[in-house]
């Protein structure tokens, strides 16, 4: 890997975490976060919900980072990722988002790579990248950097979300945000939605991020399985509502969705047994 050549230069990025039961990995998602080569200007985290265990260790890392660079917005209850990360959205002062959620890590030059590549595109609306599965701590002096880059175009789009949520920058101005009231795959929703309304969307093959579970079936509960599923066929549904002349494809794209999940859940019934 190249050595950067940038050591703790703050750009106008926001990053935002938001949080629910995930005080175990809290600290670790925002020191990914600090010890960037090229720092976010600030670090929103939003508590949605999830207690006073949760609230005892964000005060402790607040207080570790300061609280101008670290800001905290309080939800009393659980709302949901999406309403967390609108939440942390509407209060960024940067000219760009990024995401991070409470139980993954950024790349120590996600930003710098990332944004520079964003800085400079003033048409591009979202950028993704990829990242690995980890399941102890990440060397990332092995994680790969190809300076690759590609469009997410629609019809890729509509046949599975390209890029995690924690890979995700937006421009703060964007037209448009996640959706306060679905829970699951709302993050596949909205990007589906900048890309029918013609944003242009791209993905860096460099691997960003990493993650410490599985997407699917991680938790040893089919009921998450099962809400994705319905998450997903919610977005096919409510985008096709909004934009009628996808009718003819969501008549396709359902019967292939739940084809993938069944595959998906004959897999999990599998590994269960095992």
């Amino acid at each position: 890997m190249v050595k950067s050549t940038h050591f703790f230069t703050e750009v106008p990025v926001s990053a935002v975490i938001p949080c629910y039961r995930h005080h175990e990995t809290l600290e670790r998602a925002v020191a990914s976060v600090a010890g960037q080569t090229m720092r976010p200007m600030e670090l929103i985290v939003v508590k949605d919900g999830g207690g006073e265990r949760v609230e005892k260790v964000l005060e402790n890392i607040q207080a570790k980072y300061g609280a101008k660079w670290l800001s905290i917005v309080n939800f009393p209850r659980n709302r949901g990722a999406g309403a967390a990360r609108n939440a942390g959205w509407s209060r960024a002062k940067g000219t760009h988002v990024a995401f991070l959620d409470a139980d993954d890590a950024w790349h120590p030059r996600k930003i710098e790579v990332q944004y520079g590549y964003m800085a400079t595109r003033s048409d591009i609306a979202v950028c993704g990248h990829q990242y690995r599965l980890e399941l102890n701590d990440p060397h990332w002096s092995d994680y790969a950097l190809t300076g690759h880059i590609a469009d997410v175009k629609l019809v890729r789009l509509l046949l599975a979300n390209q890029f995690i949520t924690s890979s995700a920058m937006v421009r703060r101005d964007l037209g448009v945000r996640f959706a306060d009231n679905q829970r699951y795959m709302e993050d596949f929703r909205i990007w589906l939605t900048v890309s029918v309304r013609g944003g242009r969307m791209v993905i860096l093959e460099d691997e960003l991020a990493c993650i410490f579970k599985p997407i699917f079936g991680s938790s040893g509960l089919s009921a998450n399985l099962i809400s994705m599923e319905i998450g997903e066929l919610k977005t096919y549904l409510s985008t096709c509502v909004e934009f009628p002349w996808l009718l003819p494809a969501t008549l396709l794209l359902i019967p292939y969705s739940l084809a993938k999940f069944l595959r998906r859940y004959a897999l999990f019934l599998v590994r269960r047994t095992q």
